[in-house]
C-alpha cells in the first residue's frame, strides 16, 4: 500500500480498496506470538491513515476487520471527496458518532457471517443511534445486523429526509420495528424494499399496523414475510412482490395464510405484473385465489420446498381428450410426429421431469387454474421424490404443453428449478413448445434429457 500511495501516477487511479485485519490465534498460543499479533494492529491502521488521502479517485472501500473500527479509519475515509460506497463486513462499531459524516452513495453493513443474533457484536449497548453516515447522497442501505439497523435508522431518521434513498435492504427484530416506520417516512422516492425473512416471521406476533397511505408511496418492488406485506402492500404501486419465509421454518404458505394476503395484494395502486411466493403448498385452491385476484398477473414463480403433492392421484390416470377435444389436440400431436421415434424416449432423469410436469398436467387437465395473462411460471423444489411413478415422454409432454396452451394462451416461458437443476421450456412464434435440447432431439445429437447445470 505504501508503494502503491507513493506512486503520484499509480496512486490517483485506484478505485477499490479491501481492508482485511484478521487474528485467530490456537488457545494455548505462546504470550511473545499473542503480543506480536496484538501489536500488529495498530501499525496497520496507521498506515491506512498515514497514505489514505493519496487515493483521491477512490470510489469504494470493503472493510473486514475482527477488532472494533477504530475511528480514525472512519475520519480518513470521511475525508475522501469522491468515496461512493463503503462496505463493511463482521462490523463491530466502537465509535457510534462521526462528524463529519461518511458521504456515501451505498452502505453496507453484513454480519450475516455472525450467522445469530447472538453473534452480532455491540461493544457499545449504550449508544442508541449509529451516526456515521449522511442522508444527503444516501441512495442504497443493505443492513444485515440485528444490531446496528435500529441503531442506524434511528440515527438517520433524526438527520430528516433522506431524498434519495431508492433501495433498502434490512434485517429488524420484531421487538424493534419501532423504529422502522418513522424512518420510512422520511424516504418518500423508495422504490425498492427488501425485509429480510427472520424479520417478524411468526403468525403469533401481534400483526404490524397499517403503514400510513403517504409513505413510501412510489414503492414499487417489495420482498418481505407475508406478515409484513399484509401492511405494506395495500395502495402502493408495487409491481414486484416476493413472500418469503425463514429458512428455518419448516412451515409453507397454506391456503389460510393465502387467503389472507392475496385479497391485500389486490389491493395495490395499479397492477402487479410479478409474484413470487416461496414454500408454497400448491392447492389447487390457492392457485384459483391468485388467478381471481391478479388477473393481470405476467410472471408468477412458486417454491414448493421438498414436496410436489399438488393434488392426489395420478394425472396420467385421466385422458386429455377427455378435457380437450382431440381436433384441438393435433397440433402437440404432429409435433411429436415430427422427432420419429425420439418422441417416445422417456425424459430423463424420470423424477426431475415428473416433479413439473405433473403440475402442467393438472393446468392441462383443468384442476389448477393459473392467471388469464400469464406469460412466465418458473418452480423452484428440492427435487426429493420417489422414482415409481410413471414417467413421461417427450410426446406426452408436448400434447400436455399444448393442451395447456390451449387453455392459457398467454403463457410462453417454464422455467424449472430443481436442487442444481435448471430446465426451461419455451413456445416459439408458431406456437410450438420447444427447449434448447429438444431440437437435439430432432437432429439426432443423442439423448437431451440429461441433467445440466447453468
Amino acid at each position: 500500500m505504501n508503494a502503491v500511495s507513493s506512486d503520484a501516477r499509480l496512486a490517483p487511479l485506484i478505485r477499490t480498496i479491501n481492508l482485511c485485519y484478521s487474528s485467530h490465534l490456537y488457545k494455548h498460543s505462546e504470550d511473545e506470538v499473542v503480543k506480536a499479533a496484538n501489536d500488529s494492529y495498530k501499525p496497520f491502521v496507521q498506515t491506512f491513515i498515514q497514505v489514505c488521502s493519496k487515493f483521491v479517485n477512490l470510489r469504494q472501500v470493503n472493510i473486514d476487520f475482527d477488532k472494533n473500527m477504530d475511528k480514525t479509519i472512519l475520519i480518513s475515509l470521511a475525508s475522501l471527496p469522491h468515496l461512493d460506497v463503503i462496505v463493511f463486513t463482521s462490523a463491530r462499531f466502537g465509535a457510534h458518532l462521526l462528524k463529519p459524516r461518511l458521504n456515501l452513495k451505498t452502505l453496507v453493513i453484513d454480519n450475516t457471517r455472525l450467522k445469530s443474533m447472538r453473534l452480532d457484536p455491540n461493544p457499545n449497548s449504550s449508544a442508541k443511534l449509529l451516526d456515521i453516515v449522511s442522508v444527503a447522497r444516501l441512495e442504497c442501505i443493505q443492513s444485515y445486523s440485528w444490531t446496528y439497523t435500529p441503531k442506524l435508522f434511528r440515527a438517520l431518521t433524526k438527520q430528516g429526509i433522506s431524498d434519495h434513498l431508492v433501495h433498502l435492504t434490512f434485517q429488524l427484530r420484531a421487538e424493534n420495528v419501532d423504529v422502522l416506520y418513522p424512518f420510512l417516512a422520511t424516504c418518500p422516492n423508495l422504490l425498492h424494499l427488501s425485509i429480510a425473512s427472520e424479520s417478524y416471521p411468526s403468525s403469533n406476533l401481534p400483526p404490524l399496523p397499517p403503514l400510513p397511505h403517504s409513505t413510501i408511496s412510489r414503492l414499487t418492488y417489495l420482498r418481505c414475510p407475508c406478515t409484513v406485506a399484509k401492511a405494506f402492500v395495500p395502495r402502493r404501486p408495487i409491481v414486484k412482490l416476493c413472500l418469503t419465509h425463514p429458512s428455518y421454518c419448516s412451515d409453507h404458505y397454506t391456503l389460510d395464510k393465502i387467503e389472507e394476503i392475496i385479497p391485500k395484494v389486490s389491493q395495490i395502486k395499479g397492477y402487479l405484473t410479478t409474484l413470487d411466493i416461496q414454500n408454497i403448498m400448491p392447492f389447487p385452491q390457492a392457485l384459483c385465489l391468485i388467478a381471481t385476484h391478479l388477473p393481470r398477473l405476467q410472471i408468477l414463480r412458486l417454491g414448493l420446498g421438498h414436496r410436489m403433492v399438488i393434488i392426489n392421484g395420478d394425472p396420467n390416470t385421466i385422458d386429455l381428450e377427455t378435457v380437450t377435444p382431440r381436433d384441438q389436440l393435433l397440433s402437440g400431436m404432429r409435433q411429436a410426429d415430427t422427432l420419429g421415434f425420439k418422441a417416445d424416449v422417456f425424459l430423463l432423469p424420470i423424477d426431475l421431469h415428473v416433479i413439473y410436469m405433473d403440475f402442467i398436467h393438472w393446468v392441462a387437465l383443468k384442476k389448477i387454474d393459473l392467471p388469464p395473462a400469464l406469460k412466465v411460471l418458473e418452480l423452484r423444489t428440492s427435487w426429493h421424490r420417489p422414482s415409481s411413478r410413471k414417467p413421461y415422454t417427450i410426446r406426452n409432454a408436448l400434447s400436455i404443453f399444448h393442451a395447456m396452451s390451449i387453455r392459457f394462451p398467454e403463457v410462453e416461458h417454464l422455467e424449472v428449478h430443481a436442487g442444481v437443476q435448471r430446465l426451461e421450456w419455451r413456445k416459439d412464434k408458431c406456437g410450438a413448445w420447444i427447449t434448447e435440447r429438444l431440437a437435439d432431439a430432432a437432429r439426432d445429437q443423442g439423448d437431451p434429457w440429461a441433467p445440466h447445470t447453468k
